[in-house]
């Protein structure tokens, strides 16, 4: 008997699986149809997968594959008889519904909407699967419907967060904003997620609306509960979301008095404007930061970034003003003799190094500090070579290649194994290509594409295309490489008049690659002098005489990044980086092209 009871169940199960894989393979067959839009084989698939086992799925498709068809006739009948064993589930109902909508019968569709409402608002899982078959319909209203009547009908239940996710979908950013900032309201543990649902959204917004009524709604909540941080919080990180560190900078300040936070949440804030740029914010955070007195955990940190700042300034050509020049090296020998040459302040050390060298055209001087910096207790090896490597770069600047030559090469051997020994290779390289001797460099070149140090080995790469790209079979003196190779060492040397004038001289040999390199090279020098008016110009020549050629995409770039960051004007940014993207897709610079697009866009919504 027991034997028997396991012949059938084993019978049972074989005949059960079999069933279900003709099922399976029934249903792929219809959806291979319904894929290629063969709606009438797709409609007779799966009529007889309803026939043989009435489910929601196999129905669904049956009635949409007629529907295709408009067998609105076919397809009612469908419903009235597989449909009844399955309108027992509320959602379904739903699904029922926008089938008689499709057809025009909305007086059925209703009933069918508000049956399903009644029915499915008894209990959260019901109506949170009622609400989402309306959402997949995008019949949003009747979703927020569910909703509302769920909250009256269940005691206790919530369904703020998803009537919020419900009017993000409607674009009724009034309310949506209106439910999470009153969940802030009763507790700051909503913090986290209201960001996250905000982050999307924000992304997604393109005329801005958003950030408006969130600022709007945010001032409001501020004044109605002064002692709650939270709202401050959200509005902080709303406009960090926009870049706008000045607004951010004004509500960080009046959190860390109010709180007395010592500068805590000042210090990023900064870093991230001099990150994108903002100099005038971030030095408005380091000036408060080092205005709470030198006590303040964060007051040398501060203090030596706002230095480094004013360098990156002169450096990018923000303000390249004689008094400002001067300046800027009075405020960092000042540093230097207060705080003096200490392991903490080498960077600053460094810094001052290249001013006096570049800015102020004291090498001799720049070299009596590097050896007080190089006989700084406690500096370790990476350090020093660091500091020797300023050594040749001061070298070269005074015309001492031989010199500064002697210099990498001992580095290199020193450091043989990591990345200071690469870069000091491939200075050793560079220079050489300064001298012109191209072979050398190139063979020094080939070693360095394998370096660990990602950055020495795209430098690598892309000095070798240059080499390929400028060599010649038919000039044996090699003159537009050659003219090339000593506007950069002028360059270096901040030789700027001769510089251009080797320009000029390349550009007159009609070697297209190189002069678009050497008009890159010009407009680069105009920017870090403040000439970005005429650096645009000069991108431009290059964009028009050029146009063919395969390093256009920097010039590009470039000029897109000049209208953006120089010139502010975003609708020639977007207008230059969108032909960039279009006319050079594979381009190594599109990615960050896409931001910068990205960034003018929300620039110039007021």
């Amino acid at each position: 008997m027991k034997r028997f009871h396991s012949i059938l169940i084993t019978f049972c199960a074989i005949t059960m699986f079999t069933t279900n894989s003709y099922a399976q393979t029934d249903f792929n067959v219809g959806m291979e149809y319904y894929r290629n839009k063969e709606y009438a084989k797709a409609a007779a698939t799966f009529k007889l997968l309803v026939q043989q086992r009435p489910s929601e799925t196999y129905l669904i498709y049956y009635i949409n594959s007629l529907l295709e068809q408009k067998e609105y006739d076919e397809a009612t009948d469908a419903i009235k008889t597989y449909g009844r064993k399955l309108l027992n589930n509320p959602s379904f109902k739903v699904q029922i519904g926008q089938f008689y909508k499709i057809m025009g019968n909305d007086r059925e569709a209703d009933k069918l909407f508000r049956d399903a409402i009644s029915k499915g608002t008894n209990d959260r899982n019901s109506a949170i699967s009622v609400a989402n078959r309306f959402i997949s319909q995008r019949q949003f209203e009747m979703a927020e419907r569910v909703y509302i009547e769920a909250s009256k009908k269940i005691k206790g239940a919530s369904f703020d967060q998803e009537l919020a996710n419900i009017y993000y979908y409607m674009r009724n950013y009034p309310a949506m904003v209106n439910i999470y900032l009153n969940l802030l309201a009763q507790s700051e543990a909503f913090l986290q997620m209201v960001q996250n649902r905000l982050y999307s959204a924000i992304y997604s917004d393109t005329d801005k609306s958003l950030i408006k009524v969130l600022e709007d709604q945010l001032l409001f909540k501020i004044q109605d509960y002064p002692e709650a941080s939270v709202f401050n919080e959200l509005l902080i990180w709303v406009y960090l979301q926009q870049n706008n560190f000045s607004q951010a900078f004004i509500q960080a300040r009046a959190l860390d008095l109010r709180n007395n936070e010592q500068g805590q949440r000042i210090l990023p804030l900064a870093q991230n404007a001099a990150k994108e740029n903002d100099f005038e914010t971030a030095l408005k955070a380091y000036n408060y930061l080092t205005e709470l007195g030198e006590n303040s955990t964060l007051f040398m940190v501060a203090f030596r970034e706002k230095l480094d700042l004013l360098y990156s300034k002169l450096k990018l050509g923000i303000d390249f003003s004689p008094e400002v020049i001067e300046e800027t090296i009075s405020t960092y020998n000042q540093a230097i003799e207060k705080y003096g040459y200490k392991v903490e302040m080498l960077q600053t050390i460094l810094n001052y190094i290249e001013l006096l060298t570049y800015y102020s055209n004291k090498p001799d001087e720049a070299l009596v500090i590097i050896d007080k910096a190089a006989a700084i207790r406690g500096v370790n090896k990476f350090d020093l070579a660091k500091i020797e490597l300023l050594r040749a770069d001061v070298m070269i600047f005074e015309d001492k290649i031989w010199d500064a030559a002697l210099i990498y090469a001992k580095i290199e051997r020193q450091n043989s194994e990591n990345p200071v020994g690469f870069e000091a290779k491939y200075r050793k390289a560079y220079m050489a290509f300064y001298q012109h001797e191209f072979e050398w460099a190139k063979s020094q070149l080939d070693v360095l594409k394998g370096a660990t140090s990602k950055a020495i080995s795209n430098n690598a790469i892309e000095v070798s295309i240059l080499l390929y790209e400028g060599w010649s079979e038919d000039d044996s003196t090699q003159l537009p490489l050659r003219l090339y190779a000593t506007a950069l060492q002028q360059t270096a040397q901040r030789k700027y008049e001769s510089a251009f004038k080797t320009i000029d001289s390349l550009i007159a040999t009609e070697h297209s690659y190189l002069s678009v390199e050497a008009l890159n090279l010009k407009a680069k020098i105009l920017i870090s002098t403040s000439k970005f008016q005429e650096a645009a110009t000069t991108y431009e020549q290059v964009r028009t005489k050029f146009s063919s050629e395969t390093n256009i995409d920097r010039s590009t770039f470039q000029l897109g990044k000049l209208y953006l960051n120089h010139l502010y004007d975003n609708k020639k940014a977007i207008e230059t980086l969108t032909q960039l993207l279009k006319y050079n897709p594979s381009s190594i610079y599109c990615i960050e092209a896409r931001r910068m697009i990205q960034k003018a866009r929300q620039q110039a919504i007021p």
